[in-house]
């Protein structure tokens, strides 16, 4: 509790305020998870809405943070106007209880014992904002309940003082991420919509877009934060901002690692400029927008072949557009359009190769003028796939350890070698409950430099099936970090009872072979491995063997 002393006392000299959030639905810091495995009564991560030991353990925890002295500043928290509010939890879900009561209920009580110790602060729950309308239930996840969080009910409840949403489409499945600009701006008017007709605020409390992936983050920032001025939207705040690390944890340049990929430094200007002009136009400044060029396609370190269609678009703010120049390093002639919205320089046949600069140049009437470029890596020679590097596990993990930030249980033995499977293999010994979509696991080896240039990974997974119940099914991928590039997310889905089996040793193994395409890893190292869980009641090994990691070569 020293260093949240320390943070409040820092966070005051600087004339920031706090949201401080009370526990974590995820394992991360502990999570309701903990609570549960404390509890004698509870066995699965949703029971900790209704298991009367989880929640006593809960309000002793906020009786305490709530009446703490602050041992550096002598203030009460409760006391402490540095706190803006009290979050009851980040980003609940009750998945087992598709109606929405359970988590309704849970905060109805949470929330009223909170303002009962300290009526001064506000409360609000923390929640991604999913929605329960029963008339969308063949409508997306998000909207129809799936998640057992009901958004206007929560907004709803007497001492819920404002609502609270995520934005992270590039993860939330195809309705989001095929069109992550378009489905972020429905996400912030749908919320709009129902606080305004409760009459209270809503804050967009975090929003991400993968920096090293195939969508351009600034222009998807610049069109979520204007929509959310022209809402009405009381509050953003993006994930993340990182700083000075001091600690074993930091990166080459001493920052907070980058470990999800949604990392934002003073080093990413555009970036750092629109959400600092956001920051002031939500504090209530007049500030000038003047208008953005964004390219669309290729994206930074894409590998592209010399036949490509070169997508460009912008932001106008009602400036009038007199041509758009797109022009492509090593090719004489300029591409002149006149059009607005997106401007496709359609396949052409570019005899270039290496890293390219792509440009677009737009002008205005008014004499504006404003650009984007981007380097993307063109080559036309013949390549072939060669093996980079192989982890066959015949006597040892090679470097593969447990990742702790998973979001299930490891099993008492956690990870370790075995000689049953193969010539030997990995084995993580899990438990997946059942009652969650989402309950993974992941091991790490932060020594595989070669992932930088991989084109595929290739592995093994065989799972016994005695271990398992027959329902669910199993969602593999794997990772490249630093920029914690998520590689292969549902690509591999399976559910359990259409996985091949196979016979080895007298016993019977579910055996699923993953097959995940790469592009754009370098400066990647660490390759992680995941497994989750989708409603799947599995205890006992999952095996992971023969990781191969595929480069692509020239042909002499």
């Amino acid at each position: 509790f020293e260093a949240l002393d320390y943070t409040l006392k820092k966070a005051s000299e600087e004339g920031i305020y706090v949201v401080l959030v009370i526990t974590n639905n995820w394992n991360d810091f502990g999570g309701v998870n903990q609570y549960v495995a404390w509890s004698d009564t509870a066995s699965e991560h949703d029971d900790f809405y209704t298991d009367e030991n989880c929640k006593d353990m809960y309000k002793a925890y906020v009786d305490y943070l709530i009446n703490r002295t602050n041992s550096l500043t002598d203030v009460v928290y409760k006391d402490d106007p540095t706190i803006m509010t009290w979050e009851l939890m980040n980003e609940p879900r009750c998945e087992s209880d598709k109606t929405g009561d359970v988590l309704v209920t849970w905060t109805d009580e949470m929330s009223a014992y909170v303002k009962s110790l300290d009526p001064n602060h506000m409360v609000a729950l923390g929640d991604e904002g999913f929605f329960n309308n029963p008339d969308e239930a063949d409508s997306d996840w998000a909207y129809n309940g799936y998640s057992g969080v009901d958004w206007e009910r929560l907004l709803a409840l007497d001492n819920i003082d404002y609502g609270t949403f995520h934005l992270y489409p590039e993860h939330w499945g195809d309705t989001f991420s095929e069109n992550p600009l378009q489905s972020g701006i429905d996400w912030i008017i749908a919320h709009s919509e129902v606080a305004s007709t409760l009459g209270k605020p809503a804050v967009l409390e975090e929003y991400g877009i993968q920096k090293t992936g195939v969508n351009n983050r600034n222009l998807i920032y610049e069109s979520w934060t204007n929509q959310a001025v022209l809402s009405g939207i009381d509050g953003t705040m993006f994930w993340i901002l990182s700083g000075i690390d001091t600690g074993a944890s930091a990166d080459e340049n001493g920052l907070y690692p980058d470990y999800d990929g949604f990392r934002v430094t003073n080093d990413d200007s555009k970036t750092a400029y629109l959400l600092a002009r956001h920051g002031s136009e939500m504090n209530g400044e007049v500030v000038v927008k003047e208008p953005s060029a964004y390219i669309l396609a290729p994206y930074a370190g894409e590998k592209i072949s010399e036949v490509y269609a070169f997508k460009a678009t912008s932001i106008n703010y009602d400036k009038e557009i007199e041509s758009i120049v797109l022009t492509i390093e090593g090719i004489e002639e300029p591409f002149v359009a006149s059009a607005k919205g997106v401007v496709v320089l359609e396949t052409y046949s570019y005899p270039l190769e290496g890293d390219t600069t792509f440009n677009v140049t737009i002008y205005y009437t008014d004499g504006t003028v404003v650009t984007d470029s981007v380097v993307a890596y063109v080559s036309n020679k013949e390549t072939k796939e060669v093996v980079g590097r192989t982890f066959t596990f015949d006597d040892s993990l090679e470097g593969f350890k447990q990742e702790a930030a998973s979001q299930a249980s490891f099993g008492p033995l956690g990870v370790y070698h075995s000689p049953l499977v193969g010539n030997g293999a990995l084995v993580i010994d899990a438990i997946w409950s059942g009652t969650a979509d989402w309950q993974e696991l992941r091991v790490l080896n932060t020594d595989v430099p070669e992932i930088a240039n991989c084109v595929r990974v290739e592995y093994d997974l065989y799972y016994p099936v005695d271990a398992a119940s027959g329902e669910g099914g199993v969602r593999p991928y794997a990772v490249g970090n630093p920029g914690w590039v998520k590689l292969g997310q549902d690509m591999s889905n399976m559910n359990f009872i259409d996985i091949p089996t196979e016979e080895i040793g007298g016993l019977v193994y579910a055996h699923q072979h993953v097959v995940i395409p790469t592009s754009g890893l370098t400066p990647c190292s660490e390759l992680y491995i995941g497994a989750i869980g989708s409603l799947m009641i599995y205890e006992g090994p999952i095996y992971l063997d023969n990781i191969v990691l595929y480069e692509e070569v020239y042909v002499d």
